[in-house]
């Protein structure tokens, strides 16, 4: 079972090398002012500051335009509106990029998504003067300080409110969109020009990231627990023998959806409850060398699990492979019929791995889940081997 689930894992990530898409309903202006609709890839910042790929209406295969190729795109289900423009990065290189207006009016304000060591915004006046700043830390020196935010100062000479919320402020996209926004009002009190202040929301409403699951199944528990049969004597411990139970098997956790990566990317954590069946084994006396008891065993195990997964989302049946790595502990007894109960733990917390197979029947922007996992934890020179078949619900 492992050894086929890794495969299955392996093969599928195989036939990832290809691009993602993440496609959203957006337009296109063109270099001669022209606008044209479709879907363009909505991604991470970084790749939404370098590149626009779109799906014009009608067309079959996505287009990729750099920066110099339109004047800029727009996301319509968020509001989001990149304009190509000339600036200057952090460390004064010249450079046309996708830059995502924020605020437009006779003050704008813009961001920059690149790779940078500092978040960038820029301000642009009337004149079309562009100055940049940085979201330089608050406890950097006064003379540091200075070097960022003069130009801007300077640029805002006719609001001192202004000035002070970007002095007085960290540079924070709420605190600087507040800014320059009040700025505008300010400076222009019977609506001459425009301001123009685009949607907070950032993530599609179909983008949720975020989903509660919960799950509930059967598992194959496998146990070769050791265990030290003699009181007093530390080092010599034995096995029950590695046998397989039945356990019920309780799930909770989270999956968080990362689409402006990968399409089908995600990551989760859960935390699991095994509940072993009761057993009855012959093994030694823990306290006397010469005598057997026949032992009833059971024990409840208890895991915290992270890891990665795929899911196929563009399907209506959506399949998924995903694993990662555990933590987990046993907490159980031993209770001989003639005497009295014997207490077993784990001894701590101990790791593990696991993998798994499955699939999601989207409902709506839920989903029911059907999962085949094998999870493997090392106790010591023992193994404890679970086979898992759980079914769930993602809220």
């Amino acid at each position: 079972m492992k050894h086929l689930l890794i495969s299955c894992i392996l093969l599928a990530l195989c036939t990832l090398g290809k691009a993602q898409i993440n496609l959203r309903e957006g337009i296109v202006i063109t270099l001669t002012g022209d606008t044209v609709r479709g879907q363009i890839d909505y991604r991470s910042d970084n790749f939404n500051a370098e590149k626009c790929v779109f799906l014009a209406e009608g067309e079959t295969e996505p287009k990729t335009y750099l920066p110099f190729e339109i004047e800029g795109y727009r996301f319509l289900d968020n509001g989001r509106m990149y304009v190509s423009k000339n600036i200057l990065t952090e460390d004064d290189h010249a450079k046309k990029v996708f830059l995502e207006w924020i605020v437009r009016g006779q003050l704008s304000l813009y961001y920059w998504g690149g790779y940078t060591l500092h978040k960038m915004y820029y301000l642009e006046d009337e004149t079309g003067k562009m100055v940049k700043i940085a979201d330089i830390p608050m406890r950097a020196s006064r003379k540091t300080r200075h070097m960022n935010l003069d130009e801007a100062l300077l640029m805002t000479h006719l609001s001192e409110n202004t000035q002070r919320q970007l002095w007085e402020k960290a540079l924070t996209r709420k605190n600087a969109q507040k800014a320059i926004r009040e700025y505008n009002l300010e400076i222009c009190p019977n609506g001459d020009c425009e301001v123009y202040e685009y949607k907070k929301r950032r993530i599609p409403k179909q983008d949720r990231m975020v989903h509660l699951l919960l799950q509930a199944g059967y598992t194959n528990y496998g146990a070769n627990l050791a265990y030290t049969p003699y009181k007093g004597i530390y080092n010599l411990r034995q096995y029950m023998g590695y046998e397989y139970s039945p356990a019920l098997h309780l799930s909770i956790g989270a999956i968080v959806y990362m689409s402006r990566i990968s399409k089908g990317f995600y990551g989760e954590i859960t935390i699991d409850y095994y509940r072993m069946l009761t057993q009855t084994k012959i093994m030694p006396d823990r306290h006397y060398s010469n005598k057997e008891h026949e032992y009833e065993l059971f024990w409840s195990d208890y895991a915290l699990r992270g890891g990665l997964g795929y899911q196929w989302k563009q399907l209506k049946i959506q399949p998924r492979l995903h694993g990662g790595v555990a933590q987990s502990m046993i907490l159980g007894n031993f209770t001989p019929k003639s005497g009295k109960k014997d207490i077993y733990n784990s001894d701590g917390l101990h790791k593990g791995y696991y993998v798994g197979a499955g699939a999601v029947y989207p409902i709506g922007r839920h989903g029911i889940t059907l999962d085949l996992e094998y999870h493997n934890s090392n106790y010591y020179k023992s193994r404890i081997k679970r086979t898992n078949i759980t079914v769930g619900y993602q809220f």
